[in-house]
């Protein structure tokens, strides 16, 4: 496994190193004090999730202000979308994803045991015109 290297020019790691579980898997984003380089960034965020089949999230999320990219390195994968059309999408090859916009409420549930990586990002303009970026909205907000 390639250990973990923060520069600010150059960093290099494996994103299932055991040191990201403190983030939930978010190796990169606001979450990590400047120090670490240029894993620690206000304007993306980059998840590595492992997920066991049926594993599933509790309850909907999506009441922050980021667009999301999940794509399926491996497995079987289920988001719902209970207020949008399409309602379902599984992605059930490797490289299938899903995007959403902001605060597009979602679940999810792993039908296989599934790698997923996430990418989130604020975009330029939010949909109430304002513009933002991940350090504002995560402050006082969940990992």
């Amino acid at each position: 496994m390639l250990r973990i290297t923060d520069g600010d020019r150059i960093a290099t790691g494996n994103a299932m190193d055991s040191a990201f579980n403190s983030c939930r898997g978010w190796f990169i984003g606001p979450f990590w004090e400047p120090d670490v380089g240029l894993r620690c960034s206000g304007v993306v965020e980059v998840k590595w999730s492992n997920h066991v089949a049926d594993s599933q999230k509790i309850g909907v999320s999506g009441r922050d202000g980021t667009t999301s990219l999940a794509v399926l390195v491996s497995g079987s994968f289920l988001f719902t979308f209970p207020d949008e059309d399409p309602a379902e999408v599984t992605l059930g090859s490797q490289g299938d994803y899903v995007m959403y916009g902001p605060s597009v409420l979602h679940t999810w549930k792993a039908l296989e045991d599934s790698i997923v990586m996430t990418v989130r990002w604020v975009p330029e303009i939010l949909p109430d015109g304002s513009q933002g970026n991940l350090t504002d909205i995560k402050r006082g907000h969940r990992v």
